[in-house]
């Protein structure tokens, strides 16, 4: 797993996300590890997924509203390139006050779980509400061929 190789150059690349904080482990399974990264400061979501657009190795899968009327609960997720040496994706979620306090990061050992996790959770999205932004499920599937 590269996860210090990762967050050195997201240290440098995205301060804003990834401060000087250990993040800690949230969930191991066989296939893939999960960390939280609190942030130093609550941003805004949009700020959050502005900061993944300006990473080059970053590609937005989707901006997910669940509904206008509640500023909690609207999400992003964004992953590294597959062809990269990485395979990492990238989630944050609105807190009530409509802001992100914390990244949660999976670090995968596998191609073929992160495509099936990152499939099946766009599906499962596309079901619950709305999207501002969604990656076409081709293009994500096209990513790992």
């Amino acid at each position: 797993m590269k996860r210090m190789e990762f967050e050195n150059i997201a240290k440098l690349t995205m301060p804003e996300l990834f401060d000087k904080s250990t993040p800690a482990i949230n969930e191991v399974s066989g296939d893939a590890v999960m960390y939280v990264y609190t942030l130093a400061e609550p941003l805004l979501l949009e700020h959050v997924i502005d900061i993944f657009e300006e990473e080059r190795s970053l590609i937005l899968i989707y901006h997910y509203i669940p509904s206008h009327a509640v500023i909690g609960g609207h999400s992003c997720c964004a992953m590294t390139n597959p062809t990269s040496e990485m395979m990492i994706r990238i989630y944050a979620s609105t807190d009530v006050q409509g802001v992100v306090d914390k990244l949660y990061v999976t670090y995968y050992y596998s191609l073929e779980i992160m495509q099936g996790e990152l499939v099946g959770e766009l599906q499962m999205m596309e079901n619950l509400g709305s999207f501002e932004y969604k990656l076409p499920l081709k293009e994500l599937i096209w990513y790992f061929l």
